[in-house]
Formats: C-alpha cells, structure tokens, sequence
C-alpha cells in the first residue's frame, strides 16, 4: 500500500506503507425536521477521513509520520487508489504504542495516523 502525504511517499524502498487503512466518507449538512415528522436533509458537501497503521516500525519512520501530524497547514494526501485531496490532522489524529523491544534495545512502533479531508 503506498500513500503519499505532504509530498513524501510511504510505500517505497525509503519509507514502508501503511499495513492498514481506512477510509469513510462523511456528509456534511443540516436535518430540518418538517412539522409533519418528514426528514428533509440538506447537504452541503461530503468529505472523507483515512485512518492508517504501521506495525513494527523504526523510531526514524514513526518521526517522519508525527512530522505528517504535527504540521500546522493544510497538505496535500494523495490515497492508495490515486485520489488526491488537500487535508489536515486534528488534536487527536495520532497515536504510538511500542510494539516490540529487541535485545540491542531497539524499539519498534504501532503508530496510526488520521488525515481529514479540509
């Protein structure tokens, strides 16, 4: 699986892809409620959300994707399918567990990141 996010590819021979994802669509509008009980929804747009998850990654690869987190713009993610979208990450859109320590003390990460379409 590769996925591109602010320019930098995840799923080449630098940086490995994402082992999970997950996208959903989200309609964005009002309900207006008629008086006799009819829903009446009225949408303005639909945007999507990814989730993704690496396993079993360096330290070097979990910091490229906090650097993804952390930036204070918008960016541009372009999706396994080719699909391009300007997006952001949210306050809670990231988070890392240590998935392995190995004897040298190496630590590898389960990290997972959510990109939201802006």
């Amino acid at each position: 699986m590769s996925i591109v996010l602010n320019g930098v590819t995840f799923g080449n021979a630098t940086r490995k892809g994402p082992s999970g994802g997950e996208m959903t669509p989200e309609k964005i509008g009002v309900l207006l409620p008629a008086a006799d009980g009819t829903r009446n929804w009225v949408q303005r747009s639909v945007k999507r959300t990814w989730k993704y998850e690496w396993d079993g990654i360096s330290e070097s690869l979990r910091d490229d994707i906090y650097a993804i987190f952390s930036l204070t713009t918008t960016f541009s993610h372009t999706d396994i399918h080719g699909d391009t979208a300007m997006c952001q990450c949210e306050s809670n859109d990231y988070g890392e567990t240590i998935s392995a320590i190995l004897v040298d003390g190496t630590c590898h990460y389960r990290v997972s990141l959510t990109v939201r379409e802006a």
